[in-house]
């Protein structure tokens, strides 16, 4: 009849759909460790759950997407800027380390040449421009944030250790 279809089907895809995520849950999970299988007295595989079986794949998939994610280095910054109390000292810190890369770099003649050139209230202004500049654009430094992804990557050590 029409009334016991319309009971019949949603009941059995309701016990059926609990019964295949019960069954998908013991195949992920259990056994717990890997247990042997014997056919006539020869062993033939060992049986685990599948995802405790790849345990160490999954852990070094999850620590690349924590790294990928939550790591993030625009995310780390923008996170960094809202700390008043923080962001003023590493906004000077990384405005020093970049006034000291700008003079290794230009070398000592043109540290001592441009003042000169340009005099040295210009040569100072200058200088403050370009680090005030990359300073102030800092999140938007994509190739220095792949840098840093890496750096953190490697000193947190996440990969190696979750593989473990």
């Amino acid at each position: 009849s029409d009334e016991g279809r319309m009971i019949f089907l949603p009941a059995t895809g309701f016990f059926l759909g609990i019964f295949t995520n019960w069954l998908a849950i013991q195949m992920c999970f259990r056994p717990c460790f890997p247990q042997p299988i014997y056919v006539c007295g020869r062993h033939v595989c060992d049986i685990q759950g599948l995802f405790l079986k790849r345990q160490k794949d999954v852990a070094v998939l999850y620590s690349k997407m924590l790294c990928d994610h939550f790591f993030d280095f625009h995310k780390v910054i923008a996170y960094l800027q809202t700390l008043p109390h923080l962001w003023p000292n590493l906004k000077a810190a990384y405005m020093n380390n970049t006034n000291s890369v700008l003079k290794k770099t230009m070398g000592k003649a043109v540290t001592w040449v441009a003042p000169l050139a340009l005099g040295a209230e210009q040569y100072k202004a200058l200088e403050a421009d370009v680090i005030g500049a990359t300073a102030e654009r800092i999140a938007e430094a994509d190739d220095l944030h792949t840098v840093v992804s890496r750096y953190i990557a490697m000193a947190s050590d996440v990969f190696r250790s979750n593989s473990q």
